[in-house]
């Protein structure tokens, strides 16, 4: 109770944005500036790193640029390396949230989630690195267990809109059908925009462990596994006790896997007039978000999902039909050259610092011109009558995916963490968790009424429909 105590009286700063010098940081910082104006209540946000110099320098450049932001500052910088775990404590214990820009995030950020997670501040960061994550999981559980830390990661592009979206097509299903067993899920992406130097460069360092995705160990002996993964363990982000190592979960962890893998093919779907889809880019670091979160909210005991980009967006998909397979194979086809040309030894690090270092990224004015949108359908299991009842859900965010959205998706979880904290879910059993399992409606009533980036969030549901539909559910396609 005494560290409780001690706790809540030091929490005189509402958001700590961490590595707040990064690029995707000053877009962070731009969007919690501008919701001072439409956000009901004040809040205090600290600026932290490991130079001090930059981050008074950053600071006083947006006071002086915004009356706004000169009011948001706390009076002093926060200052401590990734290394130095006792100065991150003491900005834990400062902090009610503890906003991480600081990536990659294997490398910088391990101490940032031991330290929130000691010391009961809850965190959320914009990571895709999905072995990071389980890991940070498995070392920390029991202390944010303890302190009563929320620790969500994934709260920016990599995953909100996959997860959320599917979340609310979910819940939308239930809400009116509420037994309904969801038999499967299908994500649809839409977005115009670039990628940054530290999102590329993090790319290129995540390790894919080839051994381990092909054989498994049982008894000291390698055997190969019925279906291997796919870029990891498909149920690596879930509860490490109660699913990750429980051999009742073999069947899902199995099932899991080979949706993965099917996911890489191209698709044709009868709601977009037999339109074309290709995997979506991030499908494996994405899906795996999924799957926890489908385990940790009962999705279904057969649940399936599949994560697909739309090269030429919702409208022209169904306007080109089976047409649009020509610019699905050209940009499936680019999109691997330049995985391919990326990961080849030394030379794909070496063109990776020279086009886009780390600490570059998209312009402000492309950025600007970007869009991103995500569709999602829950399906039931097929009843008697032989139909399906079916939820939808479409989000659509102004800005382009790694930077505007991104900031956007980080920013109004951690105002959901500091405004609406009585209103969230039931903290999961450890304090970890994905997007949509420890945010929930919340965030998505979130989205609907901010007034600093307007997203149209549309929910629909119908009962007693074709298994393959002709129609989108998006309102003016």
């Amino acid at each position: 109770l005494s560290s409780l105590l001690r706790m809540m009286n030091k929490k005189e700063v509402d958001i700590t944005v961490y590595g707040a010098t990064s690029f995707v940081a000053k877009h962070v910082i731009r969007y919690l500036v501008e919701a001072v104006k439409h956000q009901p209540k004040p809040f205090v946000v600290a600026l932290g790193g490991r130079s001090k110099t930059k981050l008074e320098a950053l600071q006083k450049e947006f006071s002086q640029r915004s009356g706004e932001a000169a009011k948001m500052f706390a009076p002093t910088v926060f200052i401590a390396d990734g290394s130095d775990l006792g100065g991150l404590k003491k900005i834990a214990q400062k902090s009610k949230v503890i906003l991480n820009c600081a990536g990659p995030y294997a490398k910088y950020s391990s101490n940032v989630v031991a330290a929130c997670a000691e010391e009961g501040a809850d965190y959320v960061d914009i990571t895709g690195e999905v072995g990071w994550v389980a890991e940070m999981r498995l070392k920390y559980s029991q202390l944010a267990k303890k302190s009563g830390a929320r620790i969500v990661s994934f709260c920016g592009y990599d995953s909100i809109p996959s997860d959320l979206a599917l979340f609310a097509a979910v819940q939308s299903l239930r809400a009116k059908v509420p037994n309904a067993k969801v038999e499967s899920g299908t994500i649809y992406h839409s977005a115009m925009g670039g990628a940054n130097g530290g999102t590329i460069h993090t790319a290129i360092d995540m390790k894919v462990d080839l051994k381990r995705d092909a054989f498994k160990t049982i008894k000291g002996k390698q055997e190969l596994r019925k279906v291997p993964f796919l870029m990891g363990d498909p149920l690596q982000l879930t509860h490490p006790q109660q699913v990750r190592h429980n051999p009742d979960y073999e069947a899902t962890r199995n099932r899991y896997a080979l949706s993965e893998w099917l996911n890489q093919l191209l698709n044709l779907h009868s709601e977009f007039s037999f339109g074309v889809s290709i995997p979506m880019f991030m499908s494996p670091i994405n899906m795996k978000v999924l799957h926890a979160s489908s385990i940790a909210m009962n999705y279904g005991p057969n649940f399936k999902v599949r994560e697909r980009f739309l090269p030429c967006g919702y409208v022209w998909t169904r306007v080109l039909g089976i047409i649009g397979f020509i610019p699905a194979i050209i940009m499936q086809l680019s999109i691997l050259a330049t995985v391919a040309l990326l990961m080849t030894p030394y030379l794909g690090k070496a063109l990776a610092d020279f086009l886009a270092p780390p600490g570059s990224g998209v312009p402000d004015a492309i950025s600007s011109l970007g869009t991103t949108g995500v569709y999602a359908t829950a399906t039931s299991e097929v009843k008697e009558s032989g139909k399906v009842d079916r939820g939808y859900a479409y989000m659509s965010f102004k800005g382009d995916a790694g930077n505007l959205t991104t900031a956007q998706c980080v920013c109004e979880s951690a105002f959901a963490l500091v405004f609406d904290k009585d209103a969230l879910p039931k903290r999961s059993n450890d304090g970890f968790g994905t997007p949509s399992e420890i945010f929930g409606d919340v965030l998505v009533k979130r989205f609907r009424e901010t007034k600093v980036r307007p997203v149209d969030v549309q929910i629909n549901v119908r009962t007693e429909v074709t298994k393959n539909e002709m129609k989108v559910y998006i309102h003016d396609m």
